[in-house]
């Protein structure tokens, strides 16, 4: 028996040690401006949608509204948004965890639990979970709704108590939906083990009532999203961004989608060969009342495992955000028998950390941070107008104060050549009317990189070679920034909306 069984351990020591985890895997990268590309470009649309732009009208994305909803809270909390996402990132993840803490102890003692829970906080850092990437906080309400099904599982319950738990668990899945549309398979399943329990333990008029409430509320957070876009006459342009958009996005070539889906799969390999050894362990006990939490636990992995296939040849690390919950709390069977398998645990936490630390010294290495945002504030100083980022770092139009010349402003979205198909608009066609104003300031990459759009980057550099100077470049983010030459005026250039 191990000092973990032996002592009780509250929900304070529970969350303090979690917490401390947490910022223990992000000590490298906790405060940076540029750490991915992703979360630098929602927190600038948290911060427009405060201003009154409305997403896929003013500023344009695929990911869905409650993912910026939740930015444009952070950016009410005030400061630059920098470490007020930081913190918010962190408090989901620690959050998380601790549901993963939770839903652990229904196949495991305190030991493995809690080791489930800090395995979540260190490989969400390794799979594009830094900070606040959308999987960070889809995570929290799918680990919600999940402790919530368990309960209703391991409790005989009223029909009123039934309704409300299912009601509850599925507006938690509905607003995961809405935070990145992946989610919807495991939001599918949520439903079906509600359905189940409902069948089972009521009487069929009951059961339909309950799961016909659920789905509702389930659909609940999407048919609020489509009345809003209705009132602003852009449900067009909402359905197109957030539903057709990642249909139309040119797939990898496939060695590269092997590559990326292959390498991606790795980093998660230890943790889900501890999760199988953990079914295994399953599998040999005796049938309980505790059968059920088992499968529906097991069945969340393997339902979140296939959803990695519904990606059409397009994958990155953090697509496996969305299996680590059911994963984690999977392992922990074999994280409480970790003497049995202390070889290749202690090889797992040394190659994991590891990895994580090499991670975010890569990343430290290869940007200036905050250096690179005020030489990028000092180039572009006395500009007439909107400065033009083509390939540059998102973070800048926010922290230094500058006005959007296009509603494409991630950096993707004119500069990859798998987003060509995808945006709604001719990207050459854009970056020409972009380039056509004249800004005053144009912020390029030198590397155009081997997925770079290599007919937006041609027209960027035609208009260079014609109308600017080079005046500054910036190391080690390798950017180039041009001012327009004398004699040559700009024109006013805010981005006009999408209609």
């Amino acid at each position: 028996m191990t000092l973990l069984n032996r002592a009780s351990l509250g929900a304070p020591t529970v969350l303090a040690l979690l917490a401390f985890s947490t910022v223990l895997a992000r000590a490298l990268t906790m405060g940076q401006p540029i750490v991915n590309i992703d979360e630098q470009f929602y927190l600038l649309v948290g911060d427009r949608m405060l201003q009154g732009a409305l997403p896929y009208i003013d500023i344009w994305d695929r990911k869905p509204p409650v993912l910026f909803g939740i930015y444009a809270g952070i950016r009410a909390l005030g400061g630059d948004g920098i470490w007020q996402s930081t913190l918010v990132a962190c408090a989901a993840i620690v959050g998380t965890a601790y549901f993963v803490y939770l839903l652990a102890r229904r196949l495991s003692g305190p030991t493995g639990a809690l080791a489930a829970g800090i395995a979540y906080t260190w490989w969400t850092a390794l799979t594009g979970g830094l900070l606040g990437q959308a999987g960070v906080f889809f995570n929290v309400f799918m680990a919600a709704g999940a402790l919530l099904l368990v309960r209703l599982f391991e409790r005989r319950s009223s029909a009123a108590r039934a309704f409300s738990t299912g009601t509850l668990v599925m507006l938690l899945a509905g607003l995961a939906v809405q935070t990145k549309q992946s989610v919807v398979f495991e939001a599918a399943y949520f439903g079906l083990a509600f359905a189940i329990i409902a069948w089972r333990r009521h009487t069929p008029m009951t059961a339909v009532g309950a799961v016909g409430v659920a789905a509702f509320a389930g659909l609940a957070p999407s048919l609020i999203i489509l009345v809003i876009w209705h009132q602003a006459a852009a449900v067009d342009a909402l359905l197109f961004a957030t539903v057709t958009s990642a249909t139309l996005r040119a797939p990898m070539l496939l060695p590269d989608y092997l590559w990326h889906f292959g390498t991606s799969l790795l980093m998660v390999l230890p943790l889900l060969a501890f999760a199988a050894l953990g079914l295994v362990r399953v599998n040999r006990s005796d049938a309980d009342d505790g059968q059920a939490v088992r499968l529906f636990l097991y069945g969340w992995l393997a339902v979140a495992i296939l959803a990695l296939l519904a990606y059409d040849r397009t994958f990155y690390d953090h697509y496996l955000l969305g299996l680590l919950v059911p994963a984690c709390v999977g392992a922990a069977p074999s994280f409480e028998q970790w003497r049995r398998y202390r070889a290749a645990m202690a090889i797992t936490v040394i190659a994991l950390v590891t990895a994580v630390y090499a991670l975010q010294w890569h990343e430290r290495s290869s940007t200036g941070g905050w250096r690179t945002i005020a030489a990028l504030d000092a180039a572009t100083r006395g500009q007439r107008n909107c400065p033009f980022s083509y390939g540059g770092p998102t973070a800048a139009y926010l922290l230094n104060d500058w006005c959007l010349p296009t509603a494409y402003a991630f950096a993707g979205h004119l500069t990859f050549a798998a987003e060509s198909p995808a945006i709604g608009v001719d990207p050459r066609g854009e970056v020409a009317r972009i380039l056509a104003r004249r800004p005053d300031r144009i912020i390029l990459r030198a590397d155009p990189g081997p997925k770079g759009n290599v007919s937006t980057r041609a027209v960027v550099e035609d208009w260079l070679s014609r109308d600017y100077e080079l005046t500054h470049r910036i190391a080690p983010d390798g950017l180039l920034v041009y001012r327009l030459r004398p004699g040559l005026r700009p024109m006013p250039n805010p981005a006009p909306p999408l209609r």
